[in-house]
């Protein structure tokens, strides 16, 4: 540890604290923090984790401020009361005098601008505009790593380990009103408060670009069941939309992660999901537009003015479809001319440029002339270039001006699409719901009422009408319905509400989800008929159920609809939340 303070070159005095030692890599220890001759801003404690609250205490006594504690406590992830013992008394300690605490379990804090490290990571950060918050000391190592060789700088690296006191909601805060820093990096094993989470993440997205990986419990000793998974799954659900909701990207996995700081490190907004792919290579560029149209993205249709200037460019014979294909052998001039002239597309919003080494010109040629070409274009550019024997020179121009540069196609569509998923997210912010009405409508009162009265009885499903009702109350409309008590009923129920119909089992087994309860589109009587020997054939799979009362209700005759299934639950991180599951497809019977 004293040793990357040393070789970070920070400006400021190192003391190391030791009984047993005299010095550490050559600096005059101190036998206790009573002894130093000065107070301490930051405290870095490397010892065993059952010294760390007597610690905490006596550096608060002599003014610090901040204690990153290194030590790891044996009994993690085994005796969950004595962890929190600890915790406790970490908290305990440092409340006197107001000091916070980084960790336990963190691998420590770099500031490269200042020359700070006091971390354990052996590799130091490269100095730039990109912060990285993580709970996981491995991974952070890993991110500087790759960082440092891609040449990626970072404001701030900050590993928060287990989070006793500060956690990710502070460091963002901080991060939001700090102007070295542009673009965040998150990496987070759960969310305690995510009030506090949430709160933080809204106002630190409308200045700064923050890109979120959060890993799931997925129960690979065995132990969980299918509920279990099903749990973890909604629970996940919850935090995915929550992110979106307040403006982040989150991605899904390592390499996502890395081309997502590749992307969002540069300066330039994607305002749109067309792109436009200029390629010397037919193959990778057919790859990576295949990637952006699977993962949501458009292709910019061009209009009749670029295929005109198009047409000048590039060899006689080849296509002007996007892809745009200049075919191998394509001169520097070739590029930057064609590059030009899509930036000045309306129909373009952001532009990739693949290069497939094939000819015997420098590839750094290349890429300085399309950085020219580019000048100060509004619309986001964005490289690949599959290999080269001058990989370091062309990264180093394309990084020079912001422009991300990627190793394989669909690595570059993938980056593309993080920047149209971050723009969504980012309009997604700025929409607020409507100003509710000053006194309730009669309506609604009248809806409310039927609830309250459900709720009085001790009921957990309305009735039909009173379904009816609720929804009435909030301007939701509903085609006709009525209600069979008997299945022999159904058909005759059915010609009076008048096809198609759905008919659909009323309170089917809670937890069963293997129970199918709807049948949609039925056109005929023997179609009812059918539908309903179907559903209580489902039904009496499951020994002891009952028959429930059968719902028919008319669907109109259109096209132009979908099956909606709503519902309730209360997250445990991110409290009430309205989910939808829609089916893949949809059956005409």
């Amino acid at each position: 540890m004293l040793r990357s303070l040393i070789m970070g070159k920070f400006n400021g005095p190192g003391l190391p604290v030791n009984p047993r030692r005299m010095s550490v890599s050559g600096v005059l220890c101190y036998r206790s923090i009573a002894q130093l001759p000065l107070a301490r801003d930051r405290a870095v404690i490397c010892t065993p984790a059952e010294t760390t609250p007597v610690l905490i205490a006596e550096l608060g006594e002599r003014g610090a401020r901040v204690a990153i504690v290194i030590s790891r406590a044996s009994f993690e992830g085994g005796d969950v009361a004595k962890e929190e013992a600890f915790r406790n008394a970490v908290l305990e300690a440092a409340r006197p005098s107001g000091l916070r605490v980084v960790g336990p379990a963190s691998t420590g804090v770099q500031v490269p601008r200042i020359g700070l490290n006091a971390s354990a990571i052996a590799t130091p950060a490269l100095a730039g505009h990109v912060a990285l918050i993580s709970h996981s000391g491995s991974l952070t190592a890993g991110v500087v790593e790759w960082a440092k060789m891609r040449g990626i700088g970072f404001s701030h690296v900050v590993s928060a380990g287990n989070a006793v006191d500060l956690d990710v909601d502070d460091y963002l805060d901080y991060l939001g009103a700090d102007a070295s820093c542009r673009a965040i990096l998150v990496c987070v094993r759960s969310i305690s408060e995510s009030r506090q989470f949430l709160s933080a993440a809204r106002a630190v997205a409308q200045w700064r670009k923050v890109i979120v990986i959060k890993t799931k419990q997925r129960y690979f000793d065995g132990r969980g069941g299918a509920l279990e998974r099903a749990i973890e799954d909604a629970a996940d659900e919850a935090f995915d939309v929550a992110i979106r909701r307040a403006g982040l990207l989150r991605v899904y996995g390592i390499d996502e992660l890395f081309d997502a700081v590749e992307t969002l490190a540069s300066d330039h907004n994607v305002r749109g999901n067309r792109l436009a792919i200029l390629s010397d290579g037919h193959g990778p560029a057919v790859i990576a537009a295949d990637t952006v149209v699977e993962g949501g993205g458009r292709m910019a249709a061009l209009t009749d003015v670029t295929r005109q200037k198009l047409s000048e460019i590039v060899a006689k014979g080849v296509g002007l479809s996007n892809p745009i294909d200049l075919g191998r052998g394509a001169t520097a001039q070739q590029f930057a001319r064609a590059a030009a002239v899509l930036l000045a597309d309306p129909t373009v919003d952001s532009l990739l440029v693949m290069h497939t080494p094939t000819d015997p010109q420098p590839s750094d040629r290349i890429a300085a002339a399309i950085v020219e070409a580019v000048g100060s274009k509004k619309r986001s550019v964005l490289a690949c270039w599959l290999s080269s024997s001058d990989e370091r020179n062309v990264r180093k121009i394309f990084s020079d001006v912001k422009i991300p540069i990627y190793d394989t196609p669909d690595h570059a569509a993938r980056g593309f699409l993080h920047l149209v998923r971050y723009f969504n997210n980012q309009e997604m912010l700025l929409q607020a719901p409507e100003r509710p009405p000053s006194r309730i409508p009669e309506h609604r009162r009248r809806a409310r009422a039927r609830v309250g009265v459900a709720l009085a009885r001790g009921e957990s499903l309305l009735s039909l009408e009173d379904a009816r009702v609720l929804l009435d109350g909030y301007g939701i409309q509903q085609a006709s319905a009525k209600c069979a008590q008997e299945p022999q009923d159904v058909q005759r129920l059915a010609e009076e509400v008048g096809f198609p119909v759905a008919v659909q089992l009323l309170n089917p087994p809670v937890g069963r989800i293997s129970v199918k309860s709807t049948v949609l589109n039925l056109w005929w009587p023997h179609s009812v008929d059918s539908a309903v020997v179907y559903l209580r054939q489902c039904l009496l799979r499951h020994p002891g159920q009952e028959i429930p009362p059968i719902a028919v209700q008319h669907v109109p005759a259109s096209s132009n609809f979908v099956a909606l299934r709503m519902g309730m639950r209360v997250d445990r991180a991110f409290g009430p939340m309205i989910f939808r599951r829609q089916p893949t497809t949809r059956q005409r019977q």
